[in-house]
């Protein structure tokens, strides 16, 4: 299950429906637009456009921990592909494969090493 916030600040949903991917589940594409003018992405007061540091950000990717920690559940459970996971968890594959390599090295070497 996957829970959306009440709002997402600047996206504007125009579109909501179902589809079924090629590995025959069933999702949900949510389309939209995120309109942000320059003041939504200029800190107010120094002015600098940095990006604010997230304390649930997974280590090394752009997505929350809990996301990390539910695709890593999906490798482990070894009944879905790489693939099947980046449709389920709506990662790129690239990202999913990171992941997966990741948990492979920590669980197959020492230190990260052979």
């Amino acid at each position: 299950m996957i829970v959306l916030p009440s709002a997402l600040s600047g996206f504007y949903n125009t579109l909501t429906k179902e589809a079924v991917v090629e590995s025959n589940n069933r999702v949900y594409c949510i389309y939209g637009n995120v309109l942000l003018t320059n003041e939504d992405r200029t800190c107010f007061v120094c002015g600098a456009t940095k990006m604010q540091a997230i304390s649930l950000q997974a280590e090394g990717h752009m997505i929350t921990q809990a996301l990390s920690t539910y695709t890593t559940e999906r490798l482990i459970r070894g009944t879905y592909t790489l693939k099947e996971v980046a449709e389920l968890t709506g990662l790129n594959k690239n990202v999913v494969k990171a992941i997966d390599e990741k948990r492979l090295r920590d669980k197959y070497t020492v230190d990260g090493k052979s």
